[in-house]
């Protein structure tokens, strides 16, 4: 199952993409600021993107007028501005389409070429139905192929740190991997502390996603130490409220409450009014864990005020989100019903397809749980279509390793070992060790249905053994409780 609760972090607001993309183009040059406004488009709505894509067509003009480009580099610009309309297209995004063609046009009149008649229309039905994961992956190999003497040292670690960050997004752990650690080798520099800091987050990002939870906290502690050298309280709140969610996994609910007050009190230092939410969201969540439940009800509703007050959608998707499993938990099916699905319409309204996803995996998860499993495979299915969408490897295996959960529920064994092979056939390609152990132990509880029980003891065994590999000592524990259990059922049988 997924952890349940999520946990505000890494959204972005209009102000966190302006200043990404100012500070990506002001940094790193024209090349790098098209590779943040690629790595964003999926997660940001429409008119976050419009003015930037503007700015893209009036500065191949500029740059072109005054000789500062070669043909080379404006054919290579056309080749990943097409890989960001591939993506406009295909979520029907019109007007940041227009405005990327209009750049595209300008492109082929400003370097001669013969690639478009000027309306744009032949270059639209020319444009390849690219998955989001292809196009981006496409448009991350056009950028290195620009030969790197181009680029200045603070430009590669820049540059390293945005396509670990895009690698991130589809849910390629292993390259993003390579590429945080690729900019925080190039980050030693001074001048380039804040590539320094972020990049020992991004690290402890990976990790995290992956259970190693000892190496995210010490990321996410090497970050922190940066981020207070340079002064940066937004920094450190950001990554406080990481070292509370790892905490939260690890069982240490004192240190969780202590790192989201911190975080909180940096948040109010920052006047950050979206940080504000975000902690009272998280320290909701230490409440609910707790079973303090009033107190829990009452800092979601600070949060869910505040993201009103922003008007930010996918942070009240989130906190409905949250709302929706405290309701679970005491049992109050309608109010969680409802919760998640306010959490789907404000998903919608922001136009933020992998949080519609992560919504109907809850209510999936929740129908599991009151034994719907006919409406449980209805939200599974609308999850994988969103995921499917957006290209989101990591979703695509949490959704089938559900699917398979209720197709063995229901008695459909062959069913179920067929969406289960799928889930971990992705996890073992992308390197997510926690989906890849949790999906070996549903094949052994798949086999325990089957009254297969030697089978069953060796896909324990292998989640044993990946669990182990990334220090999750509960689960392996659970594991042993499961194993054990199963015996004395054997033993009370004969």
């Amino acid at each position: 199952m997924t952890r349940g609760f999520y946990f505000s972090s890494a959204g972005y607001s209009f102000q966190d993409f302006t200043r990404g993309w100012k500070q990506s183009y002001s940094q790193a040059g024209f090349c790098h600021a098209i590779v943040f406004l690629h790595s964003v488009s999926e997660i940001i709505p429409c008119q976050f993107v419009f003015s930037p894509v503007k700015h893209v067509f009036i500065t191949i003009k500029q740059r072109h007028a005054a000789k500062m480009e070669s043909s080379k580099l404006l054919q290579q610009m056309a080749d990943i501005l097409d890989s960001i309309l591939s993506i406009c297209q295909d979520q029907k995004r019109v007007a940041l389409s227009t405005e990327t063609v209009l750049a595209l046009d300008e492109i082929a009149r400003l370097s001669k070429s013969a690639r478009t008649d000027g309306s744009g229309l032949r270059l639209v039905e020319a444009v390849p139905n690219l998955s989001p994961e292809q196009s981006l992956h496409r448009a991350i190999e056009k950028i290195e192929a620009i030969p790197e003497m181009q680029f200045s040292p603070e430009q590669r670690a820049r540059l390293s740190l945005q396509f670990g960050r895009a690698h991130y997004l589809v849910g390629d752990l292993l390259g993003a991997q390579e590429r945080f650690e690729a900019a925080l080798r190039l980050s030693e520099e001074p001048a380039f502390a804040d590539v320094k800091a972020d990049a020992h987050k991004r690290i402890g990002d990976v990790a995290f996603r992956q259970n190693r939870f000892a190496q995210a906290e010490k990321s996410y502690e090497d970050s922190l130490k940066v981020y207070e050298q340079i002064n940066d309280l937004k920094g450190q709140a950001h990554v406080l409220n990481d070292l509370g969610t790892v905490a939260f996994y690890q069982k240490d609910v004192m240190r969780v409450k202590e790192l989201f007050s911190r975080c909180l009190q940096a948040a109010q230092q920052t006047e950050d009014a979206r940080l504000l939410a975000k902690a009272n969201n998280n320290l909701g969540i230490c409440h609910n864990i707790q079973g303090f439940f009033a107190e829990a009800l009452e800092y979601f509703r600070n949060a869910l005020r505040q993201f009103q007050e922003l008007n930010d959608h996918v942070g009240l998707s989130e906190v409905y989100n949250n709302l929706g499993l405290c309701y679970a938990r005491q049992e109050k099916w309608s109010q969680a019903g409802d919760c998640y699905e306010n959490a789907v319409q404000n998903a919608k309204k922001a136009d933020h397809v992998y949080q519609m996803a992560v919504t109907y995996i809850q209510r999936a998860e929740l129908c599991i749980q009151i034994s719907n499993l006919k409406a449980a495979k209805s939200y599974c299915d609308q999850a994988l279509d969103c995921f499917i969408k957006i290209g989101n490897q990591e979703g695509l295996a949490e959704g089938y390793k559900l699917l398979g959960v209720i197709n063995r529920d229901l008695g459909h064994y062959d069913v179920s070992k067929t969406y289960l092979y799928k889930a971990l056939e992705i996890c073992t390609k992308i390197g997510n060790k926690l989906n890849e152990a949790e999906t070996l132990v549903e094949l052994g509880k798949l086999e325990q249905a089957r009254e297969q029980e030697d089978d069953a003891e060796s896909w324990f065994n292998r989640a044993i053994s990946v669990f182990a590999s990334i220090g999750a000592e509960e689960e392996v524990k659970k594991i042993a409780e499961l194993k054990e259990a199963s015996k004395e059922e054997e033993l009370f049988a004969f």
